[in-house]
């Protein structure tokens, strides 16, 4: 039996009475993955951001590029973003001369998107850029670690 003045396993969860207690906020999911987002963003920044976009904008591109002349709405939808954030993001991107909002022929009351000329020269820079920002992320990971992380994420947001 261990003494009350022994400290947990940092290396492991304390369970007690079948719910987990952390003690320890690195096992904390929620923490976890708040700290991976701002890590990630970081090295967005350093790596892959051009022109000032973020990661949602670009994102917001790749998919306009693998969708042209899909909806504003279609495109939200693959990127998971709400109408309000996808119609924001488009206005700052339209201003930027990223991409194009045109009315739907099929939908007069919907827009459809297409990249600009300088938004596809940025998408396909990001694509250059890619596989070393995935390699930066995924520094500390094996490639078998790397491959089981994705799979877990996407099953964790059902993709």
């Amino acid at each position: 039996m261990a003494d009350k003045n022994d400290k947990p396993n940092p290396a492991e969860p304390v369970v007690s009475g079948g719910t987990a207690e952390f003690t320890d906020m690195r096992f904390m999911l929620s923490h976890l993955l708040r700290r991976a987002h701002f890590f990630a963003e970081a090295r967005f920044a350093k790596s892959m951001s051009r022109d000032g976009l973020t990661s949602r904008q670009l994102a917001l591109m790749v998919a306009v590029d693998q969708n042209p002349g899909a909806s504003q709405n279609a495109i939200g939808d693959i990127i998971a973003l709400d109408r309000n954030s996808v119609s924001e993001l488009v206005v700052r991107m339209v201003k930027k001369r990223l991409l194009k909002r045109e009315t739907s022929q099929k939908d007069k009351r919907s827009f459809v998107l297409k990249l600009t000329d300088k938004g596809r020269e940025i998408v396909a820079d990001a694509a250059l850029k890619n596989p070393g920002y995935q390699a930066d992320l995924t520094a500390n990971l094996s490639g078998a670690e790397t491959r089981q992380l994705i799979e877990y994420l996407r099953r964790m947001v059902s993709l």
